[in-house]
């Protein structure tokens, strides 16, 4: 059976360059716009987006906006991770592998537990102070 490709209105093509431009894997881009538009889409589709002369500049300044938003929070590289792990929880929830799906969750639980306070590193597993 082939796969009938079905063209993205321009609204729904922005969407799919931010995705690229927030870091997103092709496959995970390709699910989003099946998912939310009904619409089928191959990875080859999303790759001439990420290369495509016309689309670079958006891309390179949705970019830098997410870039510059991350290094307005306190724990930047935490709400990177935090992300990641949202879209694997929630890629083993739709598939019901609940397994998984726990194991994200005490990633979560990880993530969210440490705590850095000066040279204190307070985490749910041990406590260290580094002598600097």
């Amino acid at each position: 059976m082939v796969k009938t490709l079905h063209k993205l209105t321009g609204d729904e093509q922005m969407e799919l360059v931010k995705r690229i431009a927030w870091y997103w894997r092709d496959s995970e881009i390709v699910q989003y716009i099946k998912d939310s538009y009904g619409k089928e889409m191959i990875q080859q589709n999303v790759q001439w987006y990420r290369h495509a002369e016309n689309w670079k500049v958006h891309i390179e300044n949705i970019r830098e906006k997410y870039l510059n938003n991350l290094t307005e929070v306190a724990c930047a590289n935490k709400k990177v991770r935090l992300e990641e792990l949202q879209r694997h929880y929630n890629r083993y929830m739709d598939k019901k592998e609940f397994k998984l799906a726990i194991g994200v969750l005490r990633d979560f639980r990880d993530e969210m537990m440490e705590k850095k306070i000066g040279d204190l590193v307070i985490s749910n597993n041990f406590t260290q102070i580094n002598n600097q």
